[in-house]
């Protein structure tokens, strides 16, 4: 990555001496203005060759300023493309937009008009505010949902509880917790609500419970408590895991809660850090599709919002009972990407052993719900991951 970004400084640096040799300016850092008028001489007798060559300076040389200036970076810088920037949360090229500027005469984009929307997005991304203190409130109102928490029965013994396991650990559990290797360590990450800790513990296992919210944290102590179960309990987000030793636990276990993150990569090396080597990661995300759909009165389903990385999508009101059953209402949720969700996770060191989306699917089921919405794109899908030694 950094030798394409050097590629890109090459090419900005090749703009500036273009513009000095051929037009005798010297472009200051940020004179986009300057940049504005070279090019709308050149177009004037350009050559098609010649357009090819000033797109991709003049685009590197924009790039490179929202680079320094933006805290902008480069994506796909080696795909079979213009090399991308990510700039806001929002992907664009300055390549392609100069080299449409040059030889497409419905282009109306100048190199100001980008530096401008460039600068918004910027911002826009700067104004967000924390939304973990948002998302600890919704799910301690949530926390009287029943979808979401509150005791249920649970098995009543410890092979019950295994069978009851999702199917790729239960296959795991018998090396896990064989005679003469202490206790399973088990983290359950963001999965308060009474009901994922216990049921492990039963399982046999060691189990801490990590939740944002104080609420469903105390659903898992009243059931512990009433069940005769030890579980450690920590109030914290996903991604701040501070509090837990590194490489003190055999196994995480991650119900759906990454998207209530900006950015996942922390989130990932954190798990990283508090797992051991060689231990499980098991996690289930919500499908990035499926997500920003939204039911028609035709019984299809459109694409409502324009998923940008690290903004969160508009907030499903209370009232908003069907608008989108994908999204849990007054939270802040993030449609990340599937080249974060697994790409990210496999730069934070883990190797995928099984992969699946849970079929949730109901032709006869009514429009708008979320099993008919699961024929047009599968609600989940989940990972299960080995932290590479």
């Amino acid at each position: 990555m950094t030798d394409a970004l050097n590629q890109l400084e090459e090419l900005a640096a090749g703009g500036i001496a273009h513009a000095r040799f051929a037009h005798g300016v010297e472009i200051q850092s940020d004179d986009f203005a300057a940049v504005d008028r070279i090019l709308a001489k050149e177009r004037l007798t350009l050559a098609l060759n010649d357009s090819e060559m000033l797109a991709a300076c003049y685009g590197a040389w924009a790039g490179i300023w929202a680079v320094k200036n933006l805290n902008a970076c480069g994506v796909g810088l080696h795909e079979p493309c213009s090399p991308r920037l990510l700039v806001g949360g929002v992907t664009c090229s300055p390549i392609d937009a100069v080299k449409r500027l040059l030889t497409e005469s419905s282009s109306r984009t100048s190199l100001t008009s980008m530096q401008k929307q460039m600068q918004a997005w910027a911002q826009r991304t700067a104004k967000l505010s924390d939304a973990t203190s948002i998302n600890a409130a919704a799910w301690d109102r949530l926390a009287d949902d029943n979808r979401f928490a509150g005791e249920i029965p649970l098995p009543r013994d410890r092979q019950s509880a295994i069978t009851a396991l999702d199917p790729w650990l239960a296959a795991d559990w018998p090396s896990l917790t064989r005679a003469g290797r202490p206790r399973c360590r088990l983290l359950c990450l963001g999965a308060g609500g009474g009901r994922q800790g216990p049921l492990h513990a039963i399982a046999g296992a060691e189990v801490t419970v990590v939740d944002i919210s104080a609420r469903q944290l105390d659903h898992d102590r009243r059931v512990a408590a009433k069940h005769g179960l030890a579980l450690t309990l920590h109030q914290s987000s996903a991604d701040r895991l501070d509090g837990l030793r590194s490489a003190s636990f055999d196994v995480v276990v991650q119900p759906v809660s990454a998207c209530y993150l900006p950015d996942i990569r922390k989130m990932y090396q954190e798990i990283a850090r508090v797992l051991r080597p060689g231990g499980i990661y098991l996690v289930q995300h919500k499908q990035p599709m499926s997500m920003i759909l939204k039911p028609s009165p035709a019984g299809d389903y459109t694409i409502s919002e324009q998923a940008i990385h690290g903004l969160p999508l508009p907030v499903r009101s209370e009232s908003d009972d069907h608008a989108n059953s994908a999204r849990e209402p007054g939270t802040v949720e993030y449609s990340h990407s599937l080249h974060t969700l697994i790409g990210e996770l496999c730069d934070a060191g883990f190797v995928i052993t099984h992969f699946a989306e849970p079929i949730r699917a109901d032709a006869f089921a009514l429009p708008g719900t979320a099993e008919h919405r699961a024929c047009f794109a599968p609600p989940y899908f989940k990972v299960q991951a080995l932290n590479h030694p």
